[in-house]
């Protein structure tokens, strides 16, 4: 499910991986306890903040993460399980809370056709902040492959291909040990354009 902080890229930014789409939500919210969820995502963001900081003495600068959020095979019946959005809600509330801006770009990919009913769910669970940082890209396999060459080296990046490279495929991820560049942003919707979604384009 999830592969955290697999590169660093130049500037010191931890790019981390969720592949939320091979989940089955409402098995799982059947097999753990929202106390057991809340202690793995606060050890998780305690061992992120120790990374963070080395790297913010390292660059001399404050660094951030990005995250990027695999949605291949996720349905709307999973994404729409009461007991996993109600965890959500509560969850990512209190993480931003703790947390705050320690995210610097959270990039969505492989969005099922379905996606803007997901997103009209989820967008008010989202504080606007983390809403502006949002990019979400489609099955394209051009838009898809420039997106994730922005923020991950070939080097690092394993693809299932289901067709041509990047198109319909489900993002694997191995480390190379090596950095990748975080070029500007381009060719993908960002937080300013998000709101399209609410009307479920894709």
């Amino acid at each position: 499910l999830f592969t955290p902080n697999h590169v660093v890229t130049r500037e010191g930014a931890l790019v981390s991986v969720e592949c939320t789409g091979r989940v089955n939500i409402r098995q799982f919210m059947k097999e753990i306890t929202e106390k057991d969820v809340i202690r793995f995502w606060c050890y998780l963001m305690e061992w992120n903040m120790q990374k963070l900081a080395l790297l913010s003495r390292k660059h001399s600068r404050i660094v951030s993460m990005i995250q990027i959020k695999d949605l291949d095979g996720l349905h709307l019946s999973q994404a729409t399980c009461p007991t996993g959005l109600a965890r959500f809600a509560k969850i990512n509330r209190m993480l931003h809370d703790t947390y705050p801006e320690t995210l610097e770009r959270l990039v969505v990919i492989n969005i099922p056709k379905a996606f803007g009913i997901i997103f009209r769910v989820f967008k008010p669970l989202l504080p606007t902040r983390t809403i502006k940082k949002l990019s979400i890209t489609s099955r394209s396999s051009r838009q898809q492959e420039e997106v994730l060459t922005q923020y991950l080296n070939a080097a690092d990046l394993v693809i299932k291909h289901k067709g041509a490279a990047f198109h319909g495929a489900s993002l694997m991820i191995r480390s190379s040990g090596r950095n990748s560049a975080l070029p500007s942003s381009r060719g993908h919707t960002d937080g300013g354009d998000v709101q399209g979604w609410d009307e479920g384009r894709r």
